[in-house]
């Protein structure tokens, strides 16, 4: 009545004053009594029938799942019933599997009927089926131990449609034997992704390859894009937090059960607002919209210039966690997610809430999960419309593709489960305990030397068909096509990240069990490694470098500051032996650091042999290669971004060269340093506990093998294990002091500069550096006080 009222108002003031108005515009005015006439008459059909919805309503939040269903293979070498029958372990192996048997037949596809037979035709899910866990549901029922047909209910559902034509349950790619992707070679992860493709297709000939990968343990590091677009893959899912704590803006809580992150990480500067959830266990804030809209990820190889990319699609952290334990009602939908309609304004980019967790397992397995729980999940879209929508991944990308310019920056980790997913991913590669070993770390070592042994024997791993590898092989004489589809089978069998997860448990059995499966690979290539006439044209393996302390010079869990000396280590190894390990690094300028995960500088490195030292072997069976552990530390380099890597040469002459990695090194106890003391100076660790420097001159070092960078000229320097390199390079024919990318040292260059000097100025530092000001506490202040004038704005 009151729009009624006010529509004839205007209508009158506009008759009445027609005359008064063409008086003052004038008879020929602008618009004019007429044009004016119109105006208010428009204002009046606005005020009686009120805005158009299209420009005032929000879009609804789109809401979508990932049932992640695992098992592994419990014994390498042994089918899942004959590793149940000799009790190997402790509890049941079958009856893990006949305990799941509803998530693994027929549950997820009933919850998906019971949202379509209500008409919710776009409303889905993604389910990953592992590799593992298909061989061993085979197994069990060819041997009539449950599960018979049980792909019947998949097959079913996989040919379900969606209103776009997209599947209604997608069977997202995966890695076959559930690899810590992050932490393996670049050839077998696309080897692992295929032949996990290639398993459905011979499951479930209706499977319609899905364009999404969800990684194993939800762990994502940027280094992993090239490898995924070459598999294909389209979009990946990540847990948000990696999004957040890559904003500049970034308010860090200890409560989060993380160190702060690094701030080399820190590079995104997108608008977003800072929430704090309530109703569940959220204990860090987390961005909006911008932690739960897809977005774009690439990465520039150093090396070619070649530039992959992928979209990346936030999961929902604290959300997810909490409908593992039950689904509906254990997670208060509406409670929780209505928190974030507020910030839901972009109807081009709407929220996108994906809830990810284990769907065989807690209360995210259950029967009431999956049936009278999600219908009541259908039951709330139905009623709530307007408000939310539940989708697929591949729905809603395709309505709401992220912006072809929107780039961003994503930090290494993975989800809550893991160790609250730090990004040194330390639940799979664990720190020493007080006597001095790591089952992860001697994995690791062992899986370092059985990957160049069957990358050596077999050359392309994509070259062995993917069919030879999706059940056991027969051996044969170390040399056939089976013998070399028998070793990468194993192989990337060594790799599945539950033999990491359990670390000391079952007495060390899950620990043995990545040196049992890489035993098996090599003996399978034995022949061909032992063949007369065997060349070695394989570059050594180099385990991705890590680094100690994480935040150099920077606080972790103590409120004291980390010392400032980086150190890298990493396990090195080679068929044909090593002649030299080195660790390169060189200052980013400030200017250079970018969200683009390239190559932020083109200077030359500054370079230092690195220490070398076997790493003992505690597993029983003992491994039939296990590679060396080099070591090396930096000091000086307070106060700047930091890139380095290693390079590592054969005794052939093949050279391998790790990916770069990027570290902000803060100022430590002792406060900021004068950058006209940066330098190459390294310091590496000695066997005797003492140490050995590379002074930053021309010199070729000091008698510990070090050298800087372009020193290759100035005679032969002694590698780590005795073998003496010479200039140029033997792998490139280029001087040694080349840089990891290529770049090499112009004539004339000064050899003790190392490119340091050049960008070891004030004018590399970030403003709040100049003060010892951390980011940190400059983007909490700074997020608080926008998220204030805001809230106050819309009041």
């Amino acid at each position: 009545m009151r729009r009624f009222l006010a529509f004839n108002t205007l209508i009158a003031f506009a008759r009445s004053g027609s005359k008064a108005i063409r008086g003052i515009v004038g008879a020929r005015g602008i618009l004019g009594a007429r044009g004016i006439l119109g105006i208010l008459g428009t204002l009046g059909i606005v005020a009686l029938l009120g805005t158009p919805r299209s420009a005032t309503a929000a879009p609804p939040i789109y809401v979508t799942f990932v049932w992640h269903m695992h098992q592994p293979i419990y014994w390498p070498g042994e089918d899942i019933v004959t590793t149940g029958d000799t009790g190997r372990y402790s509890f049941d192996v079958k009856e893990v599997h006949l305990g799941r048997y509803g998530p693994y037949t027929s549950w997820p596809r009933n919850a998906i009927a019971a949202a379509r037979d209500q008409g919710l035709l776009g409303c889905g899910a993604q389910v990953s089926l592992t590799g593992s866990l298909m061989e061993n549901l085979d197994v069990l029922e060819s041997k009539g131990i449950g599960f018979s047909n049980w792909r019947s209910p998949w097959e079913e559902a996989s040919a379900w449609r969606t209103e776009l034509d997209n599947p209604a349950l997608d069977l997202i790619g995966f890695g076959y034997f559930h690899p810590l992707s992050a932490l393996i070679p670049a050839d077998d992860l696309i080897v692992q992704i295929r032949l996990h493709r290639e398993a459905l297709k011979k499951r479930f000939p209706n499977y319609k390859p899905s364009k999404g990968i969800f990684p194993p343990e939800t762990a994502f590091s940027r280094q992993m894009i090239p490898a995924l677009a070459a598999a294909g893959v389209e979009w990946a899912v990540i847990d948000n937090v990696h999004f957040d704590r890559a904003l500049t803006s970034y308010p860090y809580r200890r409560e989060s059960n993380l160190i702060p992150p690094n701030r080399a990480d820190q590079r995104n500067t997108n608008d977003t607002e800072w929430v704090g959830l309530r109703d569940l266990w959220a204990p860090g804030e987390v961005s909006a919209p911008f932690g739960y809209q897809p977005h774009r990820a690439r990465y520039t190889d150093p090396r070619s210039g070649k530039t992959s990319q992928i979209i990346v699609v936030p999961a929902a952290r604290y959300e997810g966690n909490e409908d593992a334990r039950g689904g509906f009602g254990a997670l208060q939908y509406d409670r929780v997610l209505s928190q974030l309609e507020p910030y839901n304004k972009d109807p081009n980019h709407p929220i996108l809430v994906v809830l990810h967790h284990d769907g065989d397992n807690y209360g995210g397995g259950t029967d009431s999960y999956y049936h009278n729980n999600f219908q009541q999940f259908v039951q709330w879209i139905r009623d709530n419309r307007a408000r939310f929508e539940c989708t697929t991944v591949e729905d809603y990308l395709e309505r709401f593709p992220p912006a072809q310019d929107d780039f961003i920056h994503v930090e290494d980790g993975s989800w809550s489960g893991a160790d609250n997913g730090d990004p040194e991913f330390l639940k799979w590669n664990a720190d020493p305990a007080a006597d001095g070993t790591s089952p992860d770390r001697h994995s690791w070592a062992v899986l370092t030397a059985a990957i160049n042994r069957v990358h050596t024997a077999v050359g392309d791993l994509g070259s062995v068909p993917l069919d030879a590898m999706l059940g056991p092989v027969a051996s044969g004489d170390g040399g056939s096509a089976h013998d070399a589809a028998e070793a990468v089978r194993f192989l990337l069998m060594s790799q599945a990240s539950d033999y990491w997860y359990w670390d000391r448990s079952e007495n060390g059995l899950w620990d043995a069990h990545p040196t049992r499966a890489a035993n098996l690979a090599i003996n399978a290539i034995r022949g061909r490694l032992e063949a007369q006439g065997l060349v070695d044209r394989t570059p050594p393996t180099i385990y991705p470098p890590q680094r100690q302390p994480y935040n150099p010079g920077e606080t972790e869990w103590s409120t004291t500051p980390e010392a400032s000396e980086l150190g890298v280590w990493t396990f090195v190894d080679d068929l044909s032996g090593l002649a030299q390990v080195k660790l390169l690094y060189r200052i980013v300028p400030a200017d250079a650091v970018t969200r683009d995960d390239g190559q932020f500088s083109d200077g030359t490195w500054c370079e230092s042999e690195m220490n070398r030292s076997t790493f003992p072997s505690t597993s029983n069976p003992a491994p039939e290669a296990i590679a060396d552990l080099f070591e090396a530390r930096i000091p000086g380099l307070e106060g700047f971004v930091v890139e380095y890597a290693v390079r590592a040469t054969d005794l052939r002459g093949n050279e391998g060269r790790s990916e770069i990695n990027r570290v902000f090194v803060g100022p430590g106890a002792v406060g900021e340093r004068d950058p006209s003391g940066v330098s190459c100076q390294v310091t590496v660790p000695r066997p005797d506990g003492g140490v050995g420097t590379d002074p930053d001159s021309g010199a070729s070092g000091s008698g510990d093998g070090s050298t800087t960078s372009g020193d290759s000229g100035n005679g032969p320097a002694s590698g780590p294990d005795g073998s003496v390199g010479g200039s140029p390079d033997a792998a490139t024919g280029q001087p040694t002091g080349q840089g990891l990318d290529g770049s090499a040292k112009q004539a004339g260059e000064d050899d003790g500069g190392c490119g340091c000097h050049a960008t070891a100025t004030t004018a590399g530092r970030r403003p709040s550096d100049q003060t010892g000001g951390g980011w940190a506490d400059v983007g909490l202040v700074a997020g608080l006080a926008l998220a204030l004038f805001r809230r106050n704005r819309l009041r």
